[in-house]
């Protein structure tokens, strides 16, 4: 009977050390399974117009969101919103400060300063990684993080005075004209006929032609983004699971579409020289 009853609570020992096991693993995995990619345009005023993915749960954890209005795509997880609440200002400094009390897998945020902006600081989580580069009109400074918890980053900066005369109309129409573009992507699912920034000729197309329906799905969302993008950003334009992009991924570099290269923890993933233009010059010497 004493056997009995050891062999019991041993049994309902084992059982409990099961369930804590699984419990305890769920939890880590509903902690890390968020990710979130916002590319935040900071205008002279300190307005900042934040475009970018982030899911549902993690919303409530944006604070810049409360008494501000969004736009939130639920479907695609696509937020944007305009709001003046990144940004603080002592004397002539400036402060852009992106707090977050959530645990993502993924992190990305890059903040987009005017380009007369000198930085005179940056501060980061121990988890982040941050690189300062200049883009057009704006100097950037991007943030990388994966797996990290309560991720933050603090940009200090200033205007030159001799430069930053008030163009603040011309400075918020290209903010106006992204919101209608925004706002038209949203409500409208029709994908664009024209590709932008990237004239298909008919060499790419006979290529497109022969690549299956994933490799031909990679392969526009490529052109439609200007042949660039991260790797991990391409599995959310795209929609395709992580390890079948890898494998597709292979798929186009050995078939020379597509070049890959290493950025920090993730990949550039971009159209080879071949594929636009290259192959005009072999079809060039068939005809011949």
């Amino acid at each position: 009977m004493d056997k009995a009853c050891r062999s019991f609570v041993i049994l309902l020992c084992i059982t409990i050390i099961l369930n804590l096991n699984t419990v305890i693993s769920q939890e880590y995995e509903a902690n890390y399974t968020n990710m979130l990619y916002l590319d935040i345009y900071i205008d002279k005023s300190g307005e900042a117009l934040v475009a970018g993915y982030v899911s549902n749960e993690s919303l409530a954890y944006l604070d810049f969101l409360k008494g501000s209005e969004y736009l939130f795509d639920e479907d695609e997880n696509q937020l944007y919103t305009i709001t003046p609440l990144l940004t603080y200002k002592s004397r002539e400094i400036w402060l852009v400060n992106i707090s977050l009390k959530d645990s993502f897998s993924e992190y990305d945020v890059t903040i987009y300063l005017p380009k007369t902006s000198t930085i005179t600081k940056v501060t980061c989580s121990p988890d982040l990684s941050y690189e300062i580069s200049s883009k057009g009109e704006y100097l950037t400074v991007e943030a990388i993080g994966f797996d990290v918890y309560a991720p933050e980053i603090c940009v200090y900066y200033k205007l030159d005075m001799e430069k930053s005369f008030d163009r603040r109309l011309i400075l918020l129409l290209p903010l106006i004209i992204a919101m209608i573009l925004i706002i038209w992507k949203i409500f409208s699912r029709k994908e664009p006929k024209e590709k932008a920034g990237i004239t298909i000729t008919p060499e790419m197309e006979k290529v497109i032609e022969t690549l299956s329906e994933k490799e031909r799905i990679i392969v526009q969302a490529l052109i439609r983004t200007g042949g660039k993008l991260k790797q991990n950003k391409l599995r959310i334009e795209t929609g395709i699971p992580k390890s079948s992009l890898t494998m597709i991924l292979r798929s186009l570099e050995r078939k020379r579409i597509i070049n890959k290269r290493k950025y920090g923890k993730t990949n550039i993933i971009e159209l080879s020289e071949w594929f636009l233009s290259g192959n005009e010059h072999l079809s060039k010497k068939s005809s011949e």
